[in-house]
Order: C-alpha cells, then structure tokens, then sequence
C-alpha cells in the first residue's frame, strides 16, 4: 500500500461491566496495520466480564387475615317469631391468633345490643321481635310492622375487620 500511511488504532475502555470503544490516533509510517499487542496503561485489556448477582428473592406479600365468621344458633327457620319472647345465640369465629373485640346484633336496621371485649359466643335473651327494641336499656316498644325481617349479626376483630351474618324471617 502507497500512499497515505493508515492512521486507525482502537483502545477499549471498562465502563460499569461494559466494553466501550473509543477511537484514538495513532500514525504508523510504514503504512501497515500494528499487530495486536498487550499494553500496559489505560489502554489495558479489560477484564472479563463479572457474572451478574441474582436480584434478592422479594418478601412474600403476606396473606390478608380474613374477617370474623359468624354462626347462628338461635332463632332458626322454625322460630316462632310471633312469640313475645324469643333467645338469641351466635358464635363468632376471628381469625387465627386474633380476638373479637365487640360484636353487635341489629334488627332491621336498629341496633338491639352491642357487646364489648373478646369472647366468642353471644346470647341476647327474651327478645321480642313484635316490638322495635325490647331489650335495650330503655326499651322501645313500639309494634313493628308485619311482613318480612332482618337480624343482622356483626362482629370485629383486633384489626378492625368486621363480619356480618344476616338472618330474614
């Protein structure tokens, strides 16, 4: 080759794990391609490449505790409810490692009795089901209509997490 003498020579440099190229200047006057020889600078061979780390396994999202589940004992679909006195039973079941904190007993929408501190069954005796509330501390005794009903049954547990149960007659 005459001519203009060739003037390419690349250096490599390590940057985070990468080879990047960079082009440099070198003038050869024989005209010829330099052999590929080691250096010794910054212009060093890199090092292999490292093998990367596996990312850290991530904590299991832990599984939500579920709300109380509540049972019915007392007033069946036998009940007479046309009777002036009828017992309430209901158990309520909290999530492993955890308590019912109060629970509650409503009649169409109008509570009846609330309990307070961890237990896990309930009784409300001599309920009147004819009246809006007999067994609250002053009692309502207005009649309620006939026609269709509801109990609902509500507990929660140390979290906070309510269950429901409702029961029409």
């Amino acid at each position: 080759m005459q001519g203009r003498p060739l003037q390419i020579a690349i250096a490599a440099l390590t940057v985070v794990g990468c080879v990047q190229l960079k082009p440099t200047t070198a003038v050869n006057p024989a005209g010829t391609i330099p052999s590929a020889s080691p250096s010794t600078g910054d212009d060093a061979t890199p090092p292999p490449f490292a093998s990367p780390t596996a990312s850290p396994t991530p904590a299991p999202t832990p599984t939500p505790v579920p709300p109380p589940t509540l049972a019915l004992a007392n007033p069946t679909a036998t009940t007479d409810f046309t009777a002036d006195a009828v017992d309430v039973d209901f158990t309520a079941q909290p999530a492993s490692g955890h308590q019912i904190a109060s629970a509650s007993v409503s009649y169409d929408g109008v509570l009846l009795k609330t309990f307070s501190g961890p237990a896990t069954s309930f009784s409300l005796t001599g309920w009147n089901p004819n009246e809006v509330n007999s067994v609250a501390d002053t009692p309502d005794t207005t009649p309620v209509n006939f026609g269709n009903h509801k109990l609902t049954f509500a507990a929660t547990d140390d979290l906070g997490h309510v269950g429901t149960l409702d029961f029409s007659f």
